[in-house]
């Protein structure tokens, strides 16, 4: 029986209740994926058993924590508006009723009424999630990969169109790998990147991506990447299976493990020089991967650097998600400069070796590439020192019009060496 307004004694109808989609609506992202993710993040090993990761989604590991979820914000403006009218508040999710009530509680809408969803999740997809995808695979950082044609002109083969499709191809492989390495690094990394100034507006971390779009491209560049590299020679297959497992390290272990942290990065870059030498079947040199080894070190410490010295941090806070503190700075600072500098004696040793004649008719030319390399390492560590280093140490020093000039000029260097 309705009730009734005692004043004019009509019938009252009460207000619609206002059904919200927790999973896919009021968390945009994917709320099953989020715990998902969490469970991975915590525990990866229990990847291998499928069962031991849906009993740690459902009950035997704490949910994500609800401040660092991402919210749609025209779904709460409605939750709000709603409460305010007094309407009453229905929840629905596919996914334990625990996560759904501390989410509820965080809103400050615990006592909506929970159900459990029946049948599939919503396939639509929201505008604009292609374009997100393609800036979840950070093109930009592509341009490290470049470092695979430095065995190619080291060796002279440049003029050979073999070698250089070779090369080509080894870019194209090595480039879709890290993107799969990305969306992956991304998709467990959502609460590091969220509490970020910068990064939490990633695809992923803001919701402009959902989750599963990330979860299932990941796989699918992976493969193309294997593919390509299929067409090369097998000792680049294997670089490429060395490089990938040394990401997944990274990504699930070691990046936040200091020191061994930037150790693992500088043989990241390095495997990138061996996988082109094996793309073009050329011999690798002992000074090539010497100076690989100090040069790339000290990048991989300006990178993180440059990462703890944007933060605000109080000097024996660490940095989140990362094994550096604050007062780390100095340090790093000394280890990567000293770093650098050895790349260049390196250099230096390598210009006065019998190793250089058999190369090059005029090798006194290429003496002008140790002041060149020392001011490009010099100037990464200047604008890192300052704080102004906002992206990958080689992704800016190639960008950098001065590093670039740089770069010309040992070119030409090279050039007159021959």
């Amino acid at each position: 029986m309705s009730a009734v307004d005692p004043a004019t004694a009509a019938p009252v109808t009460p207000p619609a209740v206002l059904r919200v989609d927790v999973d896919h609506g009021l968390v945009p992202s994917g709320l099953a994926a989020e715990l998902v993710l969490a469970a991975v993040r915590r525990e990866p090993w229990r990847l291998l058993a499928p069962q031991r990761l849906r009993a740690a989604v459902d009950g035997a590991l704490p949910p994500p924590d609800p401040a660092r979820l991402v919210y749609d914000e025209a779904v709460l403006a409605a939750l709000r508006a709603a409460r305010e009218a007094g309407r009453p508040l229905q929840l629905v999710s596919r996914c334990p009723r625990r996560v759904v009530e501390i989410i509820a509680r965080h809103l400050g809408i615990e006592d909506a009424d929970i159900v459990a969803a029946t049948g599939a999740a919503p396939a639509t997809l929201p505008p604009g999630w292609r374009g997100a995808l393609w800036r979840a695979l950070r093109p930009h950082q592509w341009i490290k990969n470049l470092l695979l044609f430095v065995p190619l002109v080291m060796a002279h083969q440049l003029g050979h169109a073999g070698a250089v499709l070779a090369a080509g191809a080894g870019f194209v492989a090595f480039s879709l790998t890290a993107s799969a390495v990305y969306l992956l690094n991304d998709l467990l990394d959502l609460a590091h990147d969220r509490a970020h100034p910068r990064k939490r507006w990633r695809p992923l971390a803001s919701g402009a991506l959902p989750l599963r779009v990330g979860a299932l491209a990941a796989p699918v560049v992976l493969a193309l990447a294997l593919a390509i590299a299929l067409l090369l020679p097998g000792r680049f297959l294997a670089v490429l299976a060395v490089y990938l497992a040394a990401n997944l390290a990274y990504t699930l272990i070691i990046k936040r493990a200091a020191l061994a942290d930037v150790i693992v990065l500088a043989g990241m870059y390095t495997l990138r020089v061996i996988a082109g030498a094996a793309a073009v079947d050329v011999p690798l040199s002992f000074w090539l991967l010497a100076f690989s080894m100090f040069f790339f070190f000290s990048l991989a410490m300006v990178k993180r650097h440059g990462e703890l010295r944007r933060a605000t941090l109080d000097p024996h806070e660490k940095l989140p998600g990362r094994g550096y503190r604050a007062d780390d700075l100095d340090t790093l600072a000394s280890f990567g400069i000293t770093s650098g500098q050895l790349a260049v004696l390196v250099l230096a040793l390598y210009i006065n070796s019998g190793a250089v004649h058999g190369l090059y008719a005029h090798p006194k030319f290429l003496w002008a590439l140790c002041p060149l390399v020392l001011y490009v390492v010099s100037r990464a560590w200047l604008v890192a020192r300052r704080g102004e280093l906002d992206d990958d140490p080689l992704v800016f020093v190639l960008g950098d019009a001065r590093s670039l000039a740089a770069g010309a000029l040992a070119l030409v260097a090279l050039w007159l060496a021959l």
